[in-house]
């Protein structure tokens, strides 16, 4: 019989018997035989199974644990690999996954799907002092539905009454920003008129001193009476035209006949 690969590989090697190295041969028997120069032999049976196991172990460079060895070629691990102290509290969780992914080839009794005495009990507490009735889950959702369109009639009457009174809102705003612009050109004028006043008289004033108001005063007579008087003109210049127009016409209308 041939020398398998396995064998073959260390053909030729020293190897360490007592002290002393003897070159490896293999015999068609699948023996090993250590020779030496004296033609000293020593044979020995070898365990193929054995051997390619203890092979296959030196060359694993993997770090991977037997159990998760054996889920990555997708085996089921021994339970005694993966419950060295029993099978309480979590670890019972652990058997009913793996009863749940190998079925009946994992050995594990399908008792254990099933909550036991203890699990019972505490789901039946847990029902019938924690958990709402189907009657009040329907009267939760009930008084929910109703609160929500309670709100919604609430927010649609705000807002109708809110754009019924949208036309008062716009005229006061309207009239807000006039009145925002009439001050503010008011206070332009101000501060036009205390700058004529400082250029005339050489000092500064303030609005609500004597000197500034009377020259207010003035200063308003004077575009008072500058608006009469151009309002005067206008009109003289108006009445000057319309008679100059209606002569024009007069003229025309000879001539014509």
């Amino acid at each position: 019989m041939a020398a398998p690969m396995c064998l073959t590989k260390f053909r030729g090697q020293l190897i360490n018997i007592s002290g002393r190295l003897f070159p490896l041969q293999i015999n068609s028997n699948c023996r090993f035989v250590f020779t030496n120069s004296d033609d000293y032999i020593l044979d020995y049976d070898i365990d193929e199974e054995e051997l390619e196991k203890k092979l296959a172990k030196i060359r694993d460079c993997s770090g991977l644990t037997r159990p998760q060895k054996m889920k990555h070629y997708g085996k089921m691990p021994g339970l005694e690999v993966i419950f060295k102290n029993g099978y309480k509290g979590k670890k019972r969780n652990k058997l009913r996954r793996l009863y749940a992914e190998y079925g009946h080839e994992s050995g594990i009794n399908p008792g254990i799907m099933f909550p036991s005495k203890p699990e019972l009990n505490d789901l039946w507490d847990i029902e019938k002092n924690w958990t709402k009735s189907f009657q009040e889950i329907k009267e939760d959702l009930e008084n929910k539905k109703a609160a929500e369109i309670e709100a919604d009639r609430l927010r649609y009457e705000k807002i109708e009454k809110a754009m019924a009174g949208m036309n008062g809102l716009l005229k006061n705003h309207i009239n807000k920003q006039k009145k925002s612009e009439e001050d503010q050109r008011k206070r332009d004028k101000t501060e036009e008129l205390l700058d004529e006043f400082k250029l005339q008289y050489g000092f500064n004033a303030t609005p609500d001193s004597k000197q500034f108001k009377q020259f207010k005063r003035i200063k308003s007579e004077e575009l008072k009476d500058m608006k009469a008087k151009q309002k005067k003109e206008e009109k003289k210049a108006s009445s000057f035209q319309r008679l100059k127009q209606d002569l024009e016409n007069e003229v025309k209308s000879k001539l014509e006949n």
